[in-house]
C-alpha cells in the first residue's frame, strides 16, 4: 500500500507496486504488479531554452505519469532538455522595416530573430534589430522625383530629395520628399515680361 511506482525509463513506464501488509505492518518488500502507467512528456510547463549565440531554441520538458487515481505525477523535479527536438533561430525580414542613415548614406535592413515551435507557431526572440546577414545598402538621393520647396517671402528655394535604395533588384524608397540642405537664391526676372 505504501509503495511508489517503480520508474522504468527503458520501457518508459511507471510500474505500479504493491506490498503485503498484515495489521498495518508490511510483511515483505514492494513487488511489481501488472499495471503499467505510460510516462509522458509535458511540454507546456517549461519555457524553451533560447540561445541567441548558438541561434537555437531547445524545448524543455518534464516527464510525468497519471496514477490509478487519475492524478498527474511528475518524475522530474526540474525541466529537462527534450532529446527529440531543437529549433533553429532565423532572421525574419518581413516583420521589420529599414533604418536609414542619411549621414552615412546607408540603408540597414532590420529583422527579428524567430523560430517555429512544435505547434507550428512562430516565436519572436528579439525586437527589430540590424540584420547580421544582409549588408547595409547604399542610399541614393533622388531629386528628380521631388519639386523645390519655394519660400517666396524669404527669396529662397529649397532642394528636396527622396531617399531610394535597391534591394533584391527592386527599388525601395522612404516614400516622401524632404529638404536636403541645398538652397537656391531666388531672383526676379523681368526681361521677356510685358506690362499689362
Amino acid at each position: 500500500l505504501g509503495c511508489p511506482p517503480r520508474i522504468d525509463l527503458i520501457q518508459n513506464v511507471a510500474i505500479v507496486q504493491e506490498q503485503q501488509v498484515i495489521d498495518g505492518v508490511p510483511t515483505d518488500d514492494c513487488q511489481d504488479t501488472l499495471d503499467r502507467l505510460p510516462i509522458k512528456s509535458d511540454t507546456q510547463i517549461c519555457k524553451d531554452d533560447v540561445s541567441i549565440e548558438d541561434l537555437t531554441a531547445q524545448p524543455m520538458i518534464r516527464h510525468y505519469y497519471v496514477n490509478l487515481d487519475q492524478e498527474m505525477k511528475y518524475i522530474d523535479t526540474e525541466c529537462q532538455p527534450d532529446p527529440d527536438a531543437k529549433y533553429d533561430i532565423t532572421e525574419d525580414e518581413n516583420l521589420c522595416g529599414w533604418n536609414l542613415d542619411k549621414e552615412g548614406m546607408t540603408a540597414t535592413k532590420l529583422v527579428k530573430l524567430v523560430y517555429t515551435n512544435s505547434k507550428n507557431l512562430q516565436i519572436e526572440v528579439t525586437r527589430c534589430q540590424p540584420s547580421a546577414l544582409i549588408e547595409p545598402l547604399t542610399l541614393i538621393q533622388n531629386t528628380e522625383e521631388c519639386d523645390l520647396r519655394n519660400d517666396f517671402r524669404a527669396g529662397i528655394s529649397y532642394q528636396r530629395v527622396r531617399y531610394d535604395w535597391i534591394y533584391n533588384d527592386k527599388l525601395e524608397t522612404n516614400g516622401y520628399c524632404e529638404d536636403n540642405g541645398v538652397t537656391y537664391t531666388q531672383y526676379e526676372e523681368t526681361s521677356g515680361c510685358t506690362w499689362e
